[in-house]
């Protein structure tokens, strides 16, 4: 099996922010704009939620759904344009999707070169119950995804300094030199 190199973030073109609206996801969208403008990149923030309609549901109970579905659909968006403006000055194209939010991250991240999102930090019981976006999107993402918690540290300062932890394996490799060209790129070292 041949493994492609994974695109490098330093070069990126296209920046995937993923929010549920917490302060992690606004810390995402920060670090996301800061590295796009950095780039320069285009930024792209996504904010997904399933919508499912209950198999019981009438023809009619189903189209008024749907009628409120995409009201509501337009209200996020704004609600979305809101979040993203208090959080980077960077201009961005907001997605909102309707999808499981890990498949329409990883669907949104086609054509991008570095998914940034945040994490709650759960452990234990909670996390098992609840799951880990950003877990799975690691897992299953095939360029760079950055993981941040919420943070007021400045923005600066987060790329001043990097760890970078791996078991020694090829992977590890492109992911030290990843992580390497974005953090020279922003004035830090690993």
């Amino acid at each position: 099996m041949t493994v492609e190199p994974a695109r490098l973030p330093a070069q990126a073109r296209l920046i995937l922010a993923a929010v549920d609206f917490d302060e992690a996801s606004a810390r995402a969208v920060r670090i996301a704009g800061f590295i796009a403008s950095a780039g320069p990149a285009t930024l792209r923030v996504l904010h997904a939620e399933r919508f499912e309609v209950p198999p019981y549901f009438t023809p009619a109970q189903i189209e008024r759904l749907e009628d409120e579905r995409r009201e509501a659909s337009a209200e996020l968006t704004t609600e979305l344009t809101r979040f993203v403006q208090g959080a980077t000055d960077w201009p961005a194209t907001i997605v909102v999707a309707d999808g499981r939010p890990v498949d329409a991250i990883l669907d949104a991240a086609a054509d991008a070169d570095l998914i940034v999102v945040g994490t709650h930090g759960r452990r234990g019981p909670s996390r098992w119950w609840l799951g880990s976006v950003a877990e799975r999107v690691v897992r299953g993402a095939r360029i760079p995804v950055l993981v941040t918690k919420a943070d007021p540290s400045p923005l600066p300062e987060l790329f001043a300094r990097v760890v970078h932890v791996g078991d020694g394996v090829t992977p590890d490799a492109d992911a030290r030199a990843q992580v390497g060209l974005l953090t020279a790129s922003l004035g830090g070292q690993v």
